[in-house]
């Protein structure tokens, strides 16, 4: 079956960061390269009150929405234009509708195996609020989504552990990402208390790569798990971390602070979140 990777765009150059990526990962994966477009449908206006919306109204609307999905379409057909000698496999689709529904949706219909997008300003994942498109389609994405602050090349690549078969549904896709970039992975472990199994536990799953082309090594850590990984990721110049979710629900649990949220709020680098398998 052929892979294939979504890059959801918004016409911004930040978000066209995630395309170089995809760019990259497609080529070196011979995946096909799906570029979305949604156009919000612009709502209607009304005069005085609600109650009093006129035919003009919704016909404006109407123009408006077309006017904008048309400009769509021709940035779309730019993008073709600029990288399609860099991705035979590009695609591209302008859809109309509320961005993260389309984005969702589109990955299910089309079968995507990933995500790539690209977050927005200076301060990373600051403004990640509730109810913004990326964080809307974190939870809801069917497939791992790729979340990248800038086009920098993943070659260094830390996987978060705990010890639970869960958290190492992330050694696979870390694993295939860096045979495809030549990157070296390091497994990184937390311990709230120190255990004398910390290290035992590391070395055993280490183990899984000895047959891989790609350098592994392990890191063992005290204390808080957040403070942790990122003073990690801080002090060795990650490019990317790769963490899975918990629960069938996948990211649905996050809202109330947790690790994985905190670390991809705050990370100085691409984050990829891997939703374990039932």
């Amino acid at each position: 079956m052929t892979q294939k990777i979504l890059v959801p765009l918004d016409g911004s150059e930040s978000a066209e960061q995630a395309l170089t990526m995809a760019l990259d990962i497609s080529r070196q994966s011979s995946s096909e390269l799906i570029v979305l477009r949604a156009t919000p449908i612009v709502p209607p206006t009304s005069v005085g009150s609600p109650d009093m919306m006129t035919d003009y109204n919704y016909l404006e609307s109407q123009e408006l929405t077309e006017t904008f999905h048309t400009q769509t379409k021709t940035y779309l057909e730019s993008i073709a234009a600029n990288y399609g000698d860099r991705a035979p496999a590009l695609r591209t689709i302008a859809e109309l509708g509320d961005p993260a529904t389309v984005i969702v949706d589109m990955a299910g219909e089309e079968n995507v195996n990933l995500i790539i997008m690209s977050t927005h300003g200076h301060s990373g994942m600051e403004h990640l609020m509730l109810g913004s498109v990326t964080e809307r389609v974190l939870h809801g994405a069917p497939c791992p989504v790729l979340v990248v602050r800038d086009a920098r090349p993943l070659s260094s690549i830390l996987v978060t552990l705990d010890g639970s078969e869960l958290s190492e549904s992330a050694l696979a896709p870390a694993l295939n990402t860096a045979r495809l970039l030549n990157g070296q992975i390091t497994l990184l472990h937390v311990e709230e208390k120190h255990h004398q199994s910390g290290q035992a536990y590391l070395d055993s799953v280490a183990t899984r790569f000895n047959d891989s082309d790609v350098p592994v090594t392990t890191a063992l850590a005290h204390g808080s798990p957040v403070t942790q990984i990122l003073d990690y990721v801080r002090a060795h110049a990650i490019d990317m971390v790769v963490m899975s979710t918990h629960g069938r629900s996948g990211i649905r649990r996050w809202l109330h602070g947790s690790v994985s949220e905190k670390v991809l709020r705050d990370a100085p680098c691409a984050v990829l979140i891997v939703r374990p398998t039932a």
